[in-house]
């Protein structure tokens, strides 16, 4: 076999291992507040797509794919994207019975960055996190 063809072997092997990898992760179920519902449909079709394949991201693995906020929104994770040069944040906290297991990721807020943290801090107070 010429090693041209080995390469391409090996390519086809890699390609097939990441989608043997990416259908082998758990997806947690996502749970939409009536607010992130809300907020994301607002948003324009190619962002919302966008939206979306975060929110697989995020339900893949939730705990490294957001960075973790402190007082007063400590337990909630907020994930960052950009899109058409500006700034937009996913906000979730993990839903656990234990620490082993993963019940549900809540969305509470989607949204641009611009008052997102003001907002997010009423969203929370509300939902009782």
């Amino acid at each position: 076999m010429s090693n041209t063809a080995q390469h391409a072997l090996s390519r086809q092997d890699e390609k097939a291992e990441k989608a043997h990898n990416a259908a082998c992760s758990p997806l947690y179920p996502l749970l939409l507040t009536r607010t992130a519902n809300k907020s994301q449909k607002r948003l324009d079709t190619p962002l919302r797509k966008r939206i979306k394949q975060s929110l697989l991201h995020i339900a893949s693995n939730p705990e490294s794919v957001g960075e973790k906020l402190s007082m007063p929104l400590t337990g909630i994770y907020s994930h960052h994207l950009k899109y058409q040069g500006r700034e937009y944040r996913i906000a979730y906290l993990i839903q656990q019975k234990n620490a082993e297991t993963i019940d549900a990721i809540v969305i509470l807020l989607i949204g641009p960055h611009e008052n997102f943290y003001k907002r997010l801090k009423h969203v929370a107070d509300s939902t009782q996190v």
